[in-house]
């Protein structure tokens, strides 16, 4: 299990684009993505919010680099907790902790963003 929580940033929306920075102890992921055909960021609070509901279970969602996707999967197990970050071809990254070192980070950033203020043409609000 990995000891260190992750590092998430998320950084200004430019025109449906955001570039995201993942962290671990051993690895870093940098990628952009973009807010079609679905915005991320709401999926992934959503699948949070199911997951801290359950005990037990795997929440995935889609994030369009346009004409490719990454699929971050976070994964619950009592109180262990994993994330996976893959493409049509390879895993990317792998995250294995508890709440605070692989959920938090993501729920704090997604949070920060909000409260920035963002809105279109650059990143779509929350309804």
């Amino acid at each position: 299990m990995n000891q260190s929580p992750l590092k998430v940033s998320f950084a200004i929306p430019e025109h449906g684009w955001l570039m995201v920075n993942i962290e671990t102890a051993d690895s870093t992921l940098e990628f952009e993505s973009s807010d079609i055909p679905n915005n991320p960021l709401i999926d992934l609070l959503s699948a949070i919010n199911i997951l801290l509901q359950s005990k037990k279970g795997e929440q995935k969602t889609n994030w369009s680099l346009e004409p490719d996707n990454y699929y971050l999967t976070l994964s619950r197990d009592e109180d262990k907790f994993s994330l996976r970050i893959e493409d049509d071809r390879d895993e990317k990254l792998t995250f294995f902790g508890n709440k605070l070192s692989v959920i938090i980070p993501f729920a704090v950033e997604i949070l920060k963003f909000y409260s920035a203020g963002y809105s279109e043409p650059h990143w779509p609000t929350l309804d």
